[in-house]
């Protein structure tokens, strides 16, 4: 992840295997956090926007995809590498606002066996 200053756009790349999914979400707990989960299913490969409000299942939030560009490229070995963009001010009131020069603080989580959002217990969860 990086800011263009002359963009002014935060630019993320994500390579991720097959059939599995990568998370992460703008905060430092499950609790009012904005997330973004990469889905690697071959053409089918997406990125999805959540809004979590604690340690239960997120819901999905359609309204903070607008805050995100992205496109997909589907590997030959089947791992999807994904290229998403967005301002560091969405403009949207759920969504977060990313501060240069702040500390940043994102959870994430993954699950190397399905590329559906699902449970993925505190093993496959990290705060960094």
């Amino acid at each position: 992840m990086n800011y263009d200053p002359q963009s002014e756009l935060v630019s993320m790349r994500a390579s991720i295997p097959g059939g599995s999914y990568a998370a992460w979400g703008w905060g430092d707990s499950m609790k009012d956090t904005e997330m973004l989960v990469f889905s690697a299913d071959g053409d089918a490969s997406s990125v999805e926007t959540y809004y979590s409000k604690g340690k239960k299942t997120p819901e999905a939030d359609a309204s903070l995809i607008e805050c995100y560009t992205w496109s997909k490229t589907v590997g030959e070995d089947d791992w999807v590498t994904f290229a998403v963009t967005r301002p560091l001010d969405c403009g949207i009131e759920s969504s977060y606002v990313i501060e240069l020069d702040a500390e940043l603080s994102l959870i994430a989580a993954w699950n190397p066996e399905s590329p559906q959002l699902s449970y993925h217990g505190e093993s496959r969860m990290e705060f960094i």
